[in-house]
């Protein structure tokens, strides 16, 4: 079973630093550190089709999840090209089959013919409820003029008996990333902070690096970059700071910082063991290697160099250059159980 690593944060928390330093010093199998995997955690992923087949079964929640899966596997497997055209309006652009192995959408595709045990044809109304509006709009006319139309249903096997195939989908999946067998597989934001305990249900030799972030320095970082003081910063009597990029006020921007992090630090998974702050890990990488390697079980590789991330140290604490601005002290009063620097 190959040893997969995921590192994740909860937006602009510096988890991209994290990925290049475990890179460094241990050399795994990769993508970029801003390619996010997304066959797991996506709607219609891996753990929504592990929670209707394993954990919540039902034929109707099995049927769909089994749909969206296929679904969403050819999305991302597929890509545009002269000789494909057509990809182009059934392809999301992660383009799997090419960045990680031509065999990525053959692979889930036999993975779900293994755990599909009854199909038929049959009138499903429930997909009535989901489908899209020119599905449904052809379904009501057929239906007015008499003519049925059957949907093809495809069901789960028992929960006992698939559980193990998900683990070996996954660990197949993971080799397709290299085929050196003592090579790691590191990935980013591909299970998120809350996807830990589940991953590690469905595979075992998983391990989780969550890179968090004083909320001040995180919402200073959705600053432009040309190096001026924006307004959202200098003006004394805005009502809101719309950050670049994603037009995000500065009331939505708390209020998405603590649903998250609540989610997280409140649940009854929360592993503190899994959680590195950013500042630590710039001001000492080394250590949080060490820790890291610990924890995996893998070497340090001789040739590891920290000191050309020096640089990032000018990242730590940058929300002070802004200190007096009004928005940096909302954010200080209404997160204050999250603001430690």
């Amino acid at each position: 079973m190959k040893k997969f690593i995921d590192v994740s944060g909860f937006g602009n928390t510096g988890k991209s630093l994290a990925f290049q330093l475990i890179e460094g010093a241990f050399k795994p199998s990769s993508l970029d550190p801003e390619i996010e995997f997304e066959l797991f955690r996506a709607p219609g992923g891996l753990f929504d089709l592990y929670i209707s087949c394993v954990l919540f079964w039902s034929p109707m929640r099995s049927n769909k999840a089994i749909k969206d899966f296929k679904l969403l596997n050819k999305r991302i497997s597929s890509f545009a090209s002269k000789d494909n055209l057509l990809a182009f309006f059934t392809s999301t652009g992660n383009n799997y089959n090419k960045v990680i192995n031509a065999k990525f959408q053959a692979l889930g595709e036999n993975f779900i013919s293994q755990i599909v045990d009854l199909d038929f044809e049959s009138i499903w109304p429930y997909d009535y409820l989901t489908c899209s509006p020119l599905e449904l709009a052809n379904k009501k006319i057929f239906g007015k003029l008499g003519l049925k139309t059957k949907d093809t249903i495809e069901l789960s096997e028992s929960n006992q008996l698939i559980t193990n195939k998900f683990e070996s989908y996954i660990s197949d999946v993971l080799k397709l990333f290299s085929f050196d067998p003592s090579s790691f597989v590191l990935l980013a934001n591909s299970v998120e902070p809350f996807g830990g305990k589940l991953m590690k249900q469905i595979y075992g030799n998983f391990s989780q690096v969550i890179v968090d972030r004083d909320p001040r320095d995180v919402y200073t970082t959705l600053m432009p970059n040309d190096g001026s003081k924006p307004d959202f910063l200098k003006n004394k009597i805005a009502d809101k700071a719309l950050l670049n990029t994603i037009g995000l006020d500065v009331d939505v921007f708390i209020r998405k910082y603590k649903l998250s992090h609540d989610h997280f630090y409140k649940s009854s998974s929360f592993d503190k063991n899994v959680i590195y702050r950013f500042e630590e890990i710039v001001n000492d990488p080394t250590k949080f290697i060490k820790l890291l390697a610990e924890n995996i079980d893998e070497p340090i590789l001789n040739s590891f160099n920290p000191t050309k991330f020096e640089s990032s140290k000018r990242n730590v604490a940058i929300y002070q250059q802004y200190k007096d601005s009004p928005f940096i002290k909302k954010i200080e009063e209404e997160l204050s159980e999250y603001c430690y620097l």
